[in-house]
Formats: C-alpha cells, sequence, structure tokens
C-alpha cells in the first residue's frame, strides 16, 4: 500500500493506516502515521476521577494563573528538590504551555505523546536495526521485539508520569549499556523530573556501572542471587529502612516518599488489592515469574551463556542488580510493584537479545509458556484501560476491550 492510500486510510479508518505503518515502521515517512494514531486515542481520552489524566486538568487550572517570573521561580525551586511536587518538572511545564496555547487539557495529552513518542520510537528503531542485522531471525525473536514494544502501552503513559519515564530510563539505559555513550546519564537522570522515584533507578545504574568489573568471577553472581533471597524474606526491613532514611533528601521529596511508607498507605493499598478480581491480582506476579523462570533456565542451561556477546553479561548483571533491589523494596505501595514492571521491561528487552545472537528452538516450551503469561497480562490491562479509550478507535478489535465487566473494579496504574 502506498503513501497516499495510507493518508486516504487514514482519514477513514484510523487504525488500519496504524497497522499498515508498523508494517512499513523502517521506512521514516510511516512513522507519521503511528504518532498521528497516538494524537487521536489521546485527543479523545475520557479522563476518570483518579490519575494522571485528571491531574492534568487540575495543573493546568493552576499554572494558567501563574506568570513569566512565577513559572520560572517554580522550575528553578524543582531543580532544588523544593518544588511544589519535588523534582518533578514535567507536569508544570506542560501545563504552563498548555495554558499559552489553548487551556484545553487535551493540548497537555498531545504533549506527552510528543515525548511518548520520541522515547518509544528512539528505542524501537534501535531494536529493529539490531533484528535486521542478527544471526537469528527467527520468530521467537521478532515476538520478543512486539512484546517489548508492546509492554507498556500508550495508554499507560498518559494515566501515569511513572510510565513515560520508564521509556525514557529504558532509552538512557540501552544507550549506555548498549552503545556505551554515558553522556545519556543525562537522559535517565532527566527522568527524575518526570516522575522523581526514577532516583531509585538510576542509583542501581549507577552502581551497576561502578561496580560491574567485579563481575568477572562467580562471586558476583552468587552474591546478587543471595540479596535477592534476602530480600524477598526481609522485604519488611526494607520497607522500615526507606521510610526511616530519607532525611538526605529535600523536605517536599522525602515527604512524598515518605508517603508511600506509612501505615494508613500501606492499609490503604491492602483494601484495594483485596477487591481486585482474581485475574487483576494473578496478572502481575504471573508475567514476572514466568519471566524470570524463563531467564534463569537458559542462563543455566545455555553452554557458553556470556560467550555470544560480552554485552549480554553486562545486561544480565544490571538486571540482577535490579531484581535484588527490587526485592527488598517490594512491600513498599505503589513503589515496589511499579519498579517490579520496569525490571520485566528489562527482563523481556534481555530475552530479546539473547533470542537475535543464536537459535533457541529447544526452549520453545518455556517460551510459549512465558508468551501465554504475557498475553494474558496485557489482555487484562487492556480490558481496563477501555473505561477511558474511544472503543471505536479500535475497530474491528473492539471486543478486546468488552469480554468482561469491570463494574467496581479499580483502575490499575
Amino acid at each position: 500500500m502506498n503513501f497516499l492510500c495510507t493518508i486516504i486510510l487514514f482519514i477513514v479508518w484510523p487504525f488500519g493506516a496504524f497497522v499498515n505503518a508498523i508494517k512499513n515502521i523502517r521506512i521514516q515517512r510511516y512513522r507519521i502515521f503511528i504518532f498521528l494514531f497516538f494524537c487521536l486515542l489521546a485527543f479523545y481520552i475520557i479522563p476518570y476521577s483518579d490519575g494522571d489524566i485528571r491531574l492534568y486538568a487540575k495543573s493546568i487550572e493552576t499554572y494558567s494563573k501563574f506568570g513569566v517570573n512565577a513559572f520560572f521561580q517554580e522550575i528553578y525551586l524543582s531543580f532544588q528538590g523544593k518544588g511544589s511536587s519535588g523534582f518533578e518538572l514535567f507536569i508544570p511545564i506542560n501545563s504552563y504551555l498548555t495554558s499559552l496555547i489553548g487551556n484545553d487539557f487535551r493540548i497537555s495529552f498531545l504533549l506527552t505523546t510528543l515525548l511518548f513518542y520520541t522515547f518509544w520510537i528512539s528505542i524501537i528503531k534501535k531494536l529493529i536495526k539490531e533484528y535486521d542485522f542478527a544471526s537469528n531471525r527467527s520468530k521467537e525473536a521478532l515476538l520478543l521485539l512486539f512484546m517489548f514494544s508492546i509492554y507498556v502501552i500508550f495508554y499507560r503513559v498518559l494515566n501515569g508520569r511513572f510510565y513515560l519515564a520508564y521509556w525514557g530510563a529504558v532509552l538512557g539505559v540501552y544507550m549506555i549499556m548498549n552503545e556505551r555513550k554515558n553522556v545519556y546519564l543525562l537522559l535517565t537522570l532527566s527522568t527524575i523530573f518526570i516522575h522523581q522515584s526514577f532516583i531509585f533507578l538510576n542509583g542501581i545504574l549507577i552502581i551497576h556501572l561502578l561496580f560491574q568489573k567485579y563481575y568477572k568471577n562467580k562471586l558476583g553472581e552468587i552474591l546478587l542471587f543471595s540479596l535477592i533471597i534476602a530480600g524477598a524474606i526481609l522485604n519488611q526491613v526494607g520497607l522500615k529502612f526507606i521510610s526511616e532514611n530519607l532525611g538526605f533528601l529535600s523536605d517536599n521529596v522525602s515527604d512524598r516518599y515518605m508517603a508511600y511508607t506509612k501505615d494508613s498507605f500501606v492499609e490503604k493499598h491492602s483494601e484495594r488489592a483485596e477487591i481486585k478480581t482474581w485475574f487483576q491480582t494473578l496478572r502481575g506476579p504471573l508475567l514476572f515469574y514466568s519471566t524470570a523462570i524463563f531467564l534463569l533456565i537458559i542462563r543455566f542451561t545455555k553452554k557458553k551463556f556470556f560467550s555470544i556477546d560480552t554485552n549480554l553479561k553486562s545486561w544480565y548483571y544490571f538486571i540482577l542488580l535490579f531484581w535484588a533491589l527490587n526485592s527488598l523494596t517490594f512491600e513498599i505501595p505503589q513503589f515496589g510493584d511499579r519498579f517490579r514492571n520496569v525490571l520485566i521491561g528489562f527482563m523481556i528487552l534481555f530475552l530479546y537479545k539473547i533470542y537475535i545472537k543464536q537459535s533457541l528452538k529447544e526452549y520453545n516450551f518455556y517460551f510459549y509458556i512465558f508468551l501465554t503469561s504475557f498475553a494474558f497480562y496485557k489482555l487484562i490491562t487492556i480490558r481496563v484501560f477501555a473505561e477511558y479509550i474511544n472503543l471505536y478507535s479500535y475497530f474491528p478489535l473492539s471486543f478486546l476491550f468488552s469480554w468482561f465487566d469491570p463494574d467496581g473494579y479499580p483502575l490499575i496504574n
């Protein structure tokens, strides 16, 4: 289908043009239809009472009253961690720009879409290029690329700055780990200004870069596995430790972090978890453990695992370090579970990098178990988002958004 036909198709049936653009994603001019489709979804999204989608509207109202001097004063304070939202700059900048353009919260969604698309397409292009030059261009490798691409979908980014920061962080870590471009530390650090909890991920990355020379012997791997097990056993200690050792941060930042560790917040989160359906409760742990076990099976049964590509060793130890620290903090509501989602994203990316290096047909049984758990996770996630999206945008796949009644179920961030 040529470019002109795709333009006409986008006017008549945007989803069809989007699918065609995905098929032609290697051709730069077709990518505009991917971006336009995301913009269309953002413009017609239905805000609901909770989450960042509603936060945008409230923030625009606030910043529309700001003069230039007041706005830049807020930015200055944010760089010090003393802004109204601690270090977070994204919502203030987004809201202020929106108030200048048209004071319509949908414009703020479009600005978010632009940043998301920039992060997303940048790393997807890199991974497609890896696939094109790979020694193993199997359907499994292609499926892993697809799964990584849609793991954190567009709506999660609009619904939460955390997942916008996720794509920025993944791109930055990829460029540092894969292309040795440490200047991208500036990108990973900038994610703190989108969602300040990414101080945690930046800390993990810096620790990894400082200590990766010690990964040359077995002792490093044994130590990290010991930390993973200890963290899983002692995660309540991690909750207490973090709540008592945030004094080095500014008051605004530490107060926001400590809010996650207070008994009242933990209890509220537990009550919310209790009203989830079994499939909402199961989807996260099922995906995490199927991904982790699959990765470890390959690690301990594949001969010369690291000899395929020395860069894989660095990725592997980064994931283990991330896993160890996430285990210790997993019991912190809205923090540990979210960063476990980030960890899963890195695990899927790592599996993709393994698969493009060699044929792993002997692992097909485990691969399809992992694929099934991923499909289950995505179906539940997509159905939850049906409450605030325009279903007609996805015709004829709209049935995916109505296969069970979600009334009374909490939206999942």
